[in-house]
């Protein structure tokens, strides 16, 4: 048996998954910003996909988001999180785990440019088996 350990990259897609996918790529393949009945349908599968996700994640009223991949994703996060620090003189640094994804210290160092925080950055260590080395922080 194969054991398959790079989820950071892809992950196998479970049969549902791909069968729902496939029959939205032969059916409902219109773009969902269009305003023609392809279009349309697009727009009704991915708001019915939004609302059945945002029950299982129980995000209320909130915004779910799709984004086309990983750094898509760490970029909006890290770009809203840093967003949210301007202006709190309490915070000095910014941390992150020595494993993220190398989006990760990428997207810290353009937003804190960008948004001209000019906050050091640190990556927390590892120790041998992966877990953070926690004294660092002290």
């Amino acid at each position: 048996m194969e054991i398959y350990l790079d989820a950071n990259a892809t992950t196998p897609v479970l049969a549902q998954a791909a069968q729902a996918a496939m029959q939205a790529f032969a059916e409902d393949f219109g773009n969902p910003s269009s305003v023609h009945s392809t279009g349309l349908k697009a727009r009704a599968l991915m708001d019915a996909a939004r609302g059945r996700a945002q029950r299982l994640l129980d995000t209320g009223s909130g915004q779910l988001l799709f984004v086309s991949g990983a750094a898509e994703g760490i970029q909006t996060a890290v770009l809203s999180a840093l967003n949210a620090l301007r202006g709190r003189l309490e915070v000095d640094c910014l941390l992150y785990g020595a494993t993220e994804h190398k989006a990760v210290p990428e997207a810290l160092k353009h937003w804190n440019q960008l948004l001209g925080l000019g906050l050091e950055l640190f990556a927390i260590p590892v120790h041998r088996h992966g877990c953070h080395d926690l004294d660092f922080l002290g």
